[in-house]
């Protein structure tokens, strides 16, 4: 963490952005922790193709995935691949953050060499264990789900990374409450400030899920609850991974991540069951010491091949959001088996492109 004396004005970080994952919010995490404000630039797609292979979301995709990180103030679209002084200069940054990990464009050379000689660069330190090549590998490969599982009870070992994401926007101050789901009673894995933020009515919006892959589906969700009925906390349940309707691409841990760098989620539930086979109006109150007055679940409108247009709160839980949930994660799976050629070669290219680049597979177990 940096001090005070060491805090930079506007900062600059770029990437592809892909597979949104929390190797990338980690990184968007760090380098928010080193400035005031944290102006994000996106490759385009074709600029992505050129250098690294096809993306599998697009441009304006991965810019609203970005847009959604609590610790991001600017979205940039089409930033440049090699990076750019004169096109950070424009929004106004100093400095340009990236891993510790080398970046190298279709030639081969450094992205950030431009900088590194005008020594406007900033270093954080690279997440290991997840990547979109990874991501993408479990998906082609048909990697079984016990090779990359994280179990509820693994939750504790990763306290410390679970804290820095449930932090708020600054990345430092505690933010989103953690409930773990016991058939008694909740047990409280971080404290967060949801209580602090309820209107007057005392009142949560309650929405659970796999929330597998974070995909613009979930995001358009989120967004229209926060818009339609401002002030009320949005609460996620999210199912373990072998209670998720159809195998995870993500891990638990790794969706628990996402949903914890997102500024639309105030707390999280794990490992419930789904809201309508056990008394979760009850519970909910009971994580929050009974504070709570009413806990409303959303009804989305039922034509899933948009994003959702309409919504109206229930006092009974419903299943519309699954809709979504399986939605998303689905779209994106038939788009890369669509194009499994493609996707393949940039695999290929990718792991053979620079020695620096491999990607170390970690599982939790």
């Amino acid at each position: 963490m940096a001090s005070s004396s060491n805090i930079k004005h506007r900062l600059w970080l770029d990437g592809c952005m892909d597979f949104f994952h929390y190797g990338h919010s980690n990184a968007i995490l760090q380098a928010k922790q080193l400035g005031e404000t944290l102006v994000i630039g996106i490759h385009s797609d074709e600029e992505i193709t050129l250098n690294k292979g096809p993306p599998v979301m697009t441009l304006e995709e991965r810019c609203l995935s970005a847009n959604t990180c609590k610790w991001v103030d600017e979205v940039v679209p089409s930033a440049p691949y090699v990076f750019d002084l004169e096109w950070m200069r424009r929004y106004g940054c100093q400095y340009v953050v990236h891993g510790d990990d080398i970046s190298t464009d279709a030639n081969g050379d450094d992205c950030y060499r431009f900088a590194k000689a005008a020594d406007q660069y900033l270093e954080v330190k690279r997440t290991e264990g997840v990547s979109t090549t990874e991501l993408l590998d479990r998906l082609l490969s048909s990697v079984p789900l016990e090779i990359y599982s994280t179990p509820v009870s693994v939750l504790s070992s990763q306290i410390d990374l679970l804290r820095r994401f449930a932090t708020d926007s600054d990345g430092l101050t505690p933010f989103t409450d953690v409930f773990i789901y016991n058939t008694e009673k909740p047990e409280t894995l971080i404290s967060g400030t949801t209580l602090l933020r309820l209107n007057p009515e005392k009142n949560i919006i309650y929405i659970d899920g796999d929330w597998d892959l974070f995909t613009e589906k979930h995001i358009s969700a989120l967004e229209l609850c926060t818009r339609m009925f401002p002030g009320i906390p949005i609460m996620a349940g999210i199912f373990a991974d072998e209670k998720c309707f159809e195998k995870p691409m993500l891990n638990l841990l790794e969706r628990i991540l996402n949903l914890l760098q997102c500024k639309y989620i105030s707390s999280i539930l794990v490992g419930p069951p789904p809201a309508s086979l056990f008394a979760s109006s009850k519970y909910i109150k009971l994580c929050f010491d009974e504070q709570i007055s009413k806990v409303y679940y959303p009804i989305f409108s039922t034509d899933v091949s948009i994003p959702a247009l309409d919504i109206s709160l229930s006092n009974t839980p419903n299943n519309s959001f699954y809709k979504f949930d399986k939605l998303g994660s689905d779209l994106i799976k038939q788009r890369v088996m669509l194009r499994r050629q493609h996707y393949e070669e940039r695999q290929r290219r990718k792991m053979g492109k620079n020695a620096t680049e491999q990607t170390t597979i970690k599982t939790y177990a």
